[in-house]
């Protein structure tokens, strides 16, 4: 698997998904259905949020979030996301922060929402979890910048189905 993952590559999605059902397996002797495409689909989603939600509160610019300019850098061993990189597209500078922070919003859920509808989970996988999966990356981006208590979510990870693990901070099912 080649270490640039665009995030509109389809085949490439789905090699990365069983890869990561391969490597859960491996470290825990199981990989529930569902996991690995909730894993990758947060693994495509939480950079573009990270990197559109710190130019907007940390710098003055909304950042053109088109997934055909993203690509994240996998780590070789266990596939999660290291770096992002952004081709050249267009972005705006906007002096208010408030203004900034919605068009950055609209902007990284338009692309969110595109990629999640698309994106070819192994198994199925409900409009809740691929669209909310979006609004939850969002919103952990903002609360790790601008701190506060820990949004809850509305996709789940499914981290709590692995042995011996808990559901994760936030988790709708608790």
């Amino acid at each position: 698997m080649p270490l640039d993952a665009p995030l509109h590559d389809p085949d490439l999605t789905r090699r990365w998904v069983e890869r990561y059902a391969e490597i859960t397996r491996a470290q825990s002797g199981v990989a529930p259905p569902g996991m690995p495409s909730a894993f990758v689909l947060q693994h495509h989603l939480d950079p573009l949020a990270q990197v559109v939600a710190t130019a907007a509160v940390r710098g003055t610019w909304v950042l053109d979030a088109d997934p055909s300019r993203w690509a994240v850098r996998l780590e070789p061993t266990f596939g999660y996301p290291l770096a992002v990189r952004v081709a050249k597209g267009e972005s705006a500078e906007v002096a208010d922060l408030g203004e900034r922070v919605r068009r950055a919003q609209a902007g990284y859920l338009a692309a969110a929402d595109a990629i999640a509808t698309a994106f070819p989970a192994a198994h199925r996988m409900s409009s809740r979890q691929r669209l909310g999966m979006g609004r939850d990356m969002w919103r952990g981006a903002l609360h790790r910048l601008l701190g506060g208590p820990l949004p809850r979510r509305e996709s789940c990870c499914l981290l709590y189905a692995l042995p011996a693990m808990h559901p994760c901070g936030g988790c709708p099912r608790v």
